[in-house]
């Protein structure tokens, strides 16, 4: 139960920030692509926004991409499943999202979380994580926030 709980609080987290930027689809879909970190960089280098769902002792370790929103997904605390109620109705339907976390795992469970259960249509989860941006010597810089 606490997991199911947790799952959706993390969906929710992370919707939320998504309606508040206006992404937040009306249609729920299945709609994940996996790409590598340099389709990553072309997408976010074009303006599509990137979520970063790993710890802030990873983001501190390694650094982070700049403009990227920094939602921790998976910690030992429960998030919030209530976090998007205010601000659900805003937004464009079928705004595409990339998610990234360490190495794939994390974000390609929040990137299921919201299809499945956020309706988000257009999700695309970098496989490789930041260990693969890093490893192309894409931009990271330091996480002033963490």
């Amino acid at each position: 139960m606490m997991v199911a709980f947790w799952r959706q609080g993390v969906a929710a987290a992370v919707a939320g920030w998504l309606v508040c930027a206006g992404s937040m689809p009306a249609v729920a879909s299945e709609a994940i692509t996996n790409i590598d970190a340099a389709e990553a960089g072309q997408l976010v280098a074009a303006g599509m926004p990137l979520i970063d769902v790993r710890r802030a002792d990873e983001w501190q370790a390694t650094g982070v991409v700049a403009h990227s929103h920094l939602i921790t997904a998976f910690n030992s605390e429960p998030v919030d499943a209530g976090l998007s109620r205010p601000h659900q109705g805003r937004g464009q339907a079928g705004e595409p999202v990339v998610i990234i976390c360490r190495s794939g795992n994390r974000s390609s469970q929040v990137a299921r979380l919201l299809t499945e259960q956020a309706g988000f249509t257009h999700v695309y989860n970098v496989a490789g994580g930041i260990i693969q941006w890093a490893r192309n010597g894409q931009p990271l810089q330091p996480c002033a926030n963490c």
